[in-house]
């Protein structure tokens, strides 16, 4: 079950990686000068990436050390790893609202 863990938490860092290409790729942190649209700001992109990578590494420490406080300071982190994920892709869905860009 650790391996697998493991295993899960890399294929999402991976597919992470693609979304952040396509993000890079699609203007960045550039979209924020366009007025009137709401655009991931860098405090959740890169909070969103530096504590999913703490959270990999602490579950790695428990996978070599099999320390448990690591393992569950692992699980507190992907929580709130989620939560900025799910908040950024809401962010990036288009909408309706009064951000949203009329053709």
């Amino acid at each position: 079950m650790r391996v697998f863990v493991l295993c899960a938490w890399l294929v999402t860092a991976a597919l992470g990686s693609c979304l952040a290409m396509v993000w890079i790729r699609n203007g960045g942190l550039r979209q924020q000068r366009t007025p009137g649209v709401t655009r991931l700001p860098l405090w959740l992109v890169l909070g969103h990436v530096t504590l999913a990578v703490g959270g990999l590494v602490a579950w790695g420490v428990f996978l070599l050390g099999d320390a448990r406080s690591s393992a569950w300071a692992a699980c507190a982190v992907v929580l709130v790893v989620a939560a900025l994920g799910f908040t950024m892709l809401l962010r990036w869905l288009p909408s309706s609202g009064r951000h949203s860009q009329s053709a």
